[in-house]
């Protein structure tokens, strides 16, 4: 699964996760997401970055989010990919070629036909969720 990160490695702020992964990374790795062309990746350090399958990852994630003050598994990768997809969109306003890029931009990530049923359907109760979970959120 491919999931887009949007932010910045040099602002520290609660929500930029961009920064905290950039963190983490040297952290524990010594690597940087802004020296990328300079990562070694041996086959130890790739199985390390990036060890454990789906099941795992999903279990860390929804772990993280329950210790940030989530309900028990309301949240899992896909909720991910549904946030950024909703964000897009919203900030496309209605610009009809903005909306048309980031729909052909999600089907590629998605590995979807652009516009076919399956992205429209997945793409059309993103904002749902998103909203009733910033609701969650915000009060």
């Amino acid at each position: 699964m491919v999931v887009t990160l949007e932010g910045s490695p040099f602002e520290k702020t609660d929500v930029n996760v961009v920064y905290w992964l950039e963190r983490h990374l040297n952290n524990l790795f010594g690597i940087s997401l802004v020296h990328f062309d300079s990562w070694k990746m041996a086959e130890n350090l790739q199985q390390n970055l990036w060890a454990g399958g789906t099941d795992s990852m999903t279990l860390a994630f929804q772990k993280r989010a329950f210790q940030a003050g989530f309900p028990l598994k309301h949240f899992g990768f896909h909720s991910l990919r549904s946030g950024f997809i909703s964000s897009a969109l919203i900030n496309a306003g209605d610009d009809d070629q903005a909306r048309a890029r980031v729909l052909e931009q999600c089907a590629i990530i998605a590995k979807w036909v652009p516009f076919s049923a399956t992205e429209m359907g997945n793409v059309k109760s993103s904002p749902v969720g998103v909203h009733v979970s910033t609701r969650l959120v915000l009060h």
